[in-house]
């Protein structure tokens, strides 16, 4: 499984220039096998503890993920904290125009006490593709949760989020790029789903 960070190429070119495949810089690559998106805990209580410009530009971007997952049949997990509401409208509006499974759990991670992994298995999934929030805590714990049942996780930081008191997002960030698949960017993700 490929395990790096853009960061530092897009520091110092374009776009463009940073995913073009070379000897030193291979193209960005997605794990081989059945996928899932899980979005997770993007709940109005959660949402409303992002700084206004974050979530400004995440819901966007987690739209364009979700988009291209039911384009490529890639099955749509909603997790939602029990007692925090409902996802939010602009996600639910786009996700409920396709098949999706609604998971209910009571801890930060979505394993425990859910049936999230025997849906994945039944499924033959193999790789979670992870948005949503507090990436310092629920995403996290998921994530962990996933790696330790085998799964492969892929994410970017333009579709996990934190509010503004969690100082410690940049330890996650290197937990992700340590543990899975970290893209830079979210049309870079995108387009590696539409590649699937």
């Amino acid at each position: 499984m490929l395990k790096k960070t853009l960061a530092g190429m897009l520091a110092c070119c374009s776009l463009e220039c940073a995913l073009a495949p070379t000897a030193e810089t291979p193209a960005q690559e997605m794990p081989a096998g059945r996928y899932a998106l899980l979005v997770i805990d993007m709940q109005r209580y959660f949402v409303s503890h992002l700084a206004p410009e974050e979530a400004a530009r995440e819901i966007p971007n987690q739209i364009e993920v979700i988009r291209a997952a039911q384009r490529n049949d890639i099955p749509v997990f909603v997790l939602q904290y029990l007692g925090c509401g409902p996802t939010i409208e602009p996600l639910m509006d786009v996700i409920s125009g396709s098949e999706y499974h609604l998971v209910i759990k009571a801890a930060d991670d979505g394993f425990p006490y859910t049936n999230l992994d025997e849906l994945l298995k039944e499924g033959g999934v193999g790789t979670l593709v992870l948005a949503g929030i507090n990436a310092s805590f629920c995403v996290l714990s998921t994530a962990r949760g996933a790696v330790e049942r085998g799964y492969d996780i892929v994410t970017s930081p333009e579709i996990i989020g934190d509010s503004p008191q969690y100082a410690d997002r940049n330890e996650s960030a290197g937990w992700y790029q340590a543990n899975g698949t970290w893209i830079e960017g979210h049309d870079e993700l995108v387009r590696l789903m539409d590649g699937l």
